[in-house]
């Protein structure tokens, strides 16, 4: 299967590649675009506890997480003042 991906026998000895290495390195890769619930369909596993075995968390990814909740943290703030605010002017 590696020389479908173009590792040869070779290289996959020198650079002690398995096939299970490949699976974590796909899947942190897949990471920092995709949610762990598409890795786990793409990849085929039935429960996402074993997708999680294969992901490895990064800076990058801990950083987009944070920067997502602080984003919708700021949307959900500026949606109830201009609520409060139209509630006033309504009264």
């Amino acid at each position: 299967m590696l020389h479908e991906i173009g590792i040869t026998e070779e290289e996959r000895k020198e650079r002690n590649i398995k096939f299970h290495s490949l699976r974590h390195a796909y899947v942190t890769k897949m990471e920092s675009g995709l949610s762990l619930l598409n890795a786990q369909e793409l990849i085929g596993h039935a429960d996402s506890k074993t997708t999680r075995i294969y992901s490895h968390e990064t800076k990058e990814t801990r950083a987009k997480s944070v920067q997502l909740i602080e984003n919708l943290y700021d949307i959900n703030t500026a949606f109830n003042k201009q609520e409060q605010e139209e509630s006033k002017q309504a009264k």
